[in-house]
């Protein structure tokens, strides 16, 4: 679902933090498989905005909605409602007949990119998530505002993770062992309601 428009609050820089306004193109809906490898949506490129004053280029943060009927998950995301609990937003699996999809909440057009790129990759976000805790120490004290880390794909070298600042530029690589990943793999798939699989999750699953 693709608009054309004016936020009516205007467009706040992620660089230089001034406001302006300007017509942009905002997509809030995507069928990933009708996406190919190199869209918007695979590298985490959704709805960019290149500002006025300093030309930096953003993502507009706006929330997200990206289905997959291949894959079987519902990826809802929006920094606004990102810190109410999930079961706000629980799901009547018996009226959508769903039962067995993935259903996640996340904050940012990026975690929705990261998600699509482990489904279609045939992984389990949870384990993804605590091989970043466990094995990328800068990721248990990031402020995730500024800087994130994100799964980008398995390539020859292993698991290939990147850091990324808050505009998505890369300022780092990391490659696992995917001997990493199958350790975590014991943690069982989870389904049928909207759930944050992210560092919070992973915290809190390793404290316990």
């Amino acid at each position: 679902m693709l608009a054309t428009l004016i936020p009516q609050e205007g467009i706040r820089c992620e660089r230089c933090n001034k406001i302006f306004f300007r017509y942009a193109e905002i997509c809030n809906l995507f069928d990933a498989d009708s996406e190919s490898d190199s869209s918007p949506l695979i590298n985490g490129n959704i709805n960019r905005i290149v500002c006025r004053y300093c030309k930096t280029e953003f993502t507009f943060e706006t929330p997200v909605v990206v289905y997959s009927y291949i894959h079987k998950y519902f990826i809802f995301a929006d920094c606004n409602i990102y810190h109410v609990p999930a079961r706000k937003f629980s799901l009547s699996t018996s009226i959508s007949g769903a039962k067995d999809w993935k259903f996640r909440v996340v904050a940012f057009a990026a975690d929705a990119s990261e998600k699509v790129r482990i489904f279609r990759d045939g992984l389990n976000d949870a384990a993804i998530e605590l091989i970043k805790l466990k094995h990328i120490k800068e990721y248990r004290t990031l402020i995730l505002e500024d800087e994130y880390i994100t799964y980008e794909e398995i390539t020859e070298k292993g698991i290939h993770f990147t850091k990324r600042d808050d505009c998505d530029k890369v300022l780092k690589n990391y490659y696992l062992p995917f001997s990493l990943y199958l350790k975590e793999l014991n943690y069982n798939s989870i389904t049928g309601d909207w759930t944050r699989i992210d560092r919070n999750w992973a915290l809190k699953q390793t404290e316990e």
